[in-house]
């Protein structure tokens, strides 16, 4: 019989990218201008180009991305760019509809003329409150003496046509002549009452409350195109509203001077940009930003119930609206609108998706540089050597759990920075260098790991139950994940199988218990997949397996199939596994061992377990070759591998990793369909033969005893 095979271990400089000190000095030396916190991002920016500046119904954006990632950032620099180069958009206003006064009339005008039409209007009606309550205006036509109810008339009339001609000079637009038109038949209206001085007499003086402009929009110093971030998106801010004052006789009362502008209307005729995860805080948003959009027209009412009863009867005419929407959330949000929304995707036509990682090239690290340095000089943080810029590269690829791709998510870099700055201020050195980097990262780990130093002294206090030396049959090291908040942890758990004689194929305890996900049990069906590919050819598969992750609450994914099938093949066989490996793999019903993720956290997770109840220097890990390009184990790691404390193995079968857990070869099939004696398929198949055998002796002896009794 052939050894086993032990050629599995991953080289050392495989376990840990490194960014070459030229790569460095090369994107130093080639430095490029820095803007927004972006790295990479082609598709997402060409996405946005063209939303931005197509001007077409329903070329509305939807940002999505990882956090951190710069696409609040990036959209608003483009904007920046836009806004200079657009036109600027007219003052929005609301006066009083001498028609229908539940209805208050909009009015468009020039930049910076709503402010004026509302002074000029002011102005003429205190000309016309002077003249009702002093009587001046009647003594500058010489009449000194009362005159007649006629005479009151023409003169009140010759002052209107007189101010208002002078208005309709200054404003000569069709809406706003319309407008005065209206007002001059309005104030004609009332040039009877103004005429009878006695009756004046008895009444409180005029305010001509119906000449007021309310400019719900002024865009008088605007230089381009208006860019409004609404960082608050609720209904009000969003849509505007419809306040309400008390009057004299304590009521509560609305009117059209107390209609109020949401960002919509101050984005008119330029760009809106908000977070649409922030606006789900209110029912009713959503569905009223569809229909705005998609009539290009914004209705403007009372948001609440408090505000609604004084405001019921009022309803403003609808402005029409000329603007680009840009939304921001996540991917997830994203998918539910296009699944549950038919209308979605006919409002936001272009969607513009960014990636949390980009190839990790000399492009990409000439942009971390270049990035490094302008926030160093914005924040004042001291500057790096060219150690600590290879290092933080490093931490960018780390972030990525892939050594051919860098971090798209700057903003973790900035915080890495800003932390390093600070301990190196601390120490008193004039520059950043790798140490600094190293110890802000260790400082970081310990803030956030208090869930992992809990449960790994469950560990070391032999309350969670762990072997790391040894050989056992039918147990096992398998490596999961914890997330802990913003932290994640590799934790070792104890798998365990039994097996006995019955039908009922592989039993998943925590399926029964119900604490297995979806995907777990995927994988348990893929190894019971396995197990007929391997064994059932010349006989049924009649055996009962149970397999359990020990002092665990839940488990889900499928990175535990290889471990599971290693288990079971070890109770079936009688071959004890080595404790002092721990294993982590999915696998296929041909035994292909197939790429898992945190591959990282899972192998320095075993490593501290190793660590916490004693290093031998014969432990470590199995993991799929898959994964070796995934690789950024911590320096600690790296170094007790270089000293042969820990081993890395890689597999692409599960054959080999058989092999490296038994030490005992797993066994080809002869031209005859038979394994080799003594190998651990041999086992296998023979243990499954004598289950069968098992099985179908038990029926008969059942048969026959129910024929005796029959027969009885």
């Amino acid at each position: 019989m052939p050894e086993p095979n032990y050629t599995f271990e991953v080289p050392l400089e495989k376990l840990r990218w490194r960014c070459p000190a030229d790569s460095v000095q090369y994107a130093a030396a080639a430095e490029m201008a820095a803007g927004a916190n972006i790295i990479g991002q082609e598709r997402a920016l060409q996405a946005l180009k063209i939303g931005l500046q197509l001007k077409a119904p329903g070329y509305n954006i939807y940002v999505m991305g990882p956090s951190n990632s710069g696409k609040t950032m990036l959209v608003k620099t483009l904007l920046e760019e836009l806004q200079r180069q657009g036109p600027v958009p007219p003052d929005l206003c609301y006066v009083y509809n001498f028609q229908n006064p539940d209805a208050p009339q909009a009015l468009s005008l020039p930049a910076g003329r709503g402010r004026a039409l509302a002074k000029d209007l002011e102005e003429l009606a205190a000309a016309l409150r002077s003249a009702v309550e002093t009587g001046e205006f009647f003594k500058t036509r010489g009449e000194e003496n009362r005159p007649d109810k006629s005479a009151r008339r023409e003169a009140l009339e010759v002052l209107i046509r007189k101010r208002l001609a002078e208005l309709k000079n200054k404003y000569a637009l069709a809406n706003i002549l319309t407008y005065f038109e209206r007002v001059q038949t309005f104030l004609f209206s009332f040039i009877s009452t103004f005429a009878e001085r006695e009756f004046i007499a008895s009444l409180a003086p005029p305010n001509f409350f119906e000449l007021k402009v309310n400019v719900v929009v002024d865009n008088s110093a605007l230089l381009g195109a208006p860019v409004i971030h609404e960082t608050a998106p609720t209904h009000k801010n969003l849509f505007g509203g419809i306040g309400r004052v008390q009057d004299q006789a304590g009521v509560w009362r609305s009117d059209f001077m107390q209609i109020k502008a949401g960002a919509l209307a101050r984005a008119n005729g330029g760009y809106l940009l908000f977070n649409i995860t922030d606006a789900f805080g209110e029912p009713g948003i959503w569905r009223m930003l569809k229909r705005t959009l998609r009539h290009r027209r914004l209705e403007i009412s009372a948001p609440d119930l408090l505000e609604a009863s004084a405001a019921s009867g009022l309803r403003p005419e609808p402005m029409a609206l000329d603007l680009k929407v840009i939304v921001i959330a996540d991917s997830e949000e994203y998918h539910n609108f296009y699944r549950q929304d038919s209308e979605f995707k006919n409002i936001f036509k272009i969607r513009a998706e960014f990636d949390a990682t980009v190839p990790n090239t000399i492009a990409a690290h000439r942009q971390y540089i270049g990035l490094i340095k302008k926030n160093c000089r914005q924040e004042s943080w001291r500057e790096l050597d060219d150690a600590a810029l290879a290092a933080v590269i490093e931490f960018g690829v780390w972030l990525t759990d892939a050594q051919s791709k860098i971090s798209a998510c700057f903003g973790y870099v900035v915080d890495l920075l800003r932390e390093t700055d600070f301990g190196a201020q601390e120490e008193g050195s004039p520059i950043i260098r790798r140490q600094h980097i190293r110890r802000a990262l260790r400082e970081k780990n310990y803030r956030q790991r208090a869930g992992e130093d809990r449960h790994f002294e469950r560990v070391r206090a032999g309350k969670n139950l762990l072997d790391v030396e040894g050989r056992k049959v039918g147990q096992i090291n398998a490596l999961t994940v914890w997330p802990y908040y913003e932290h994640s942890y590799g934790c070792p758990l104890r798998l365990t199988a039994a097996v006995g004689m019955g039908s009922a194929g592989i039993i998943n305890i925590e399926r029964d218990a119900d604490i297995s996900g979806k995907l777990h049990n995927k994988g348990v069906a893929i190894v019971a997949g396995y197990l007929r590919n391997q064994y059932a050819h010349d006989k049924p598969l009649s055996m009962s397996a149970s397999i359990a992750f020990e002092q665990s609450g839940g488990i889900d994914g499928d990175s535990a199939s290889a471990a599971e099938a290693f288990v079971i093949l070890s109770a079936l066989s009688g071959v004890p596994l080595r404790q002092n490996l721990a294993v982590t793999g999915s696998m296929n019903q041909r035994g292909e061992i197939q790429g898992i993720g945190s591959v990282n956290e899972k192998i320095e997770g075993f490593f501290q377990a190793c660590q916490m109840k004693g290093c031998t220097g014969t432990q470590g890990v199995i993991i799929p070759q898959h994964n070796v390009d995934d690789l950024m184990l911590r320096e600690e790691v790296v170094d007790a591998v270089a000293a042969g404390q820990f081993h890395i193995f890689a597999i692409k079968q599960l054959d080999e990793g058989l092999e490296l857990m038994t030490g005992v070869v797993a066994g080809e099939k002869d031209a005859e369909g038979k394994y080799p004696e003594g190998s651990i398929h041999f086992k296998v198949d023979q243990r499954l033969r004598e289950l069968n055998k098992e099985k179908k002796d038990n029926k008969t002896n059942g048969e026959e005893k129910k024929d005796d009794k029959a027969a009885a």
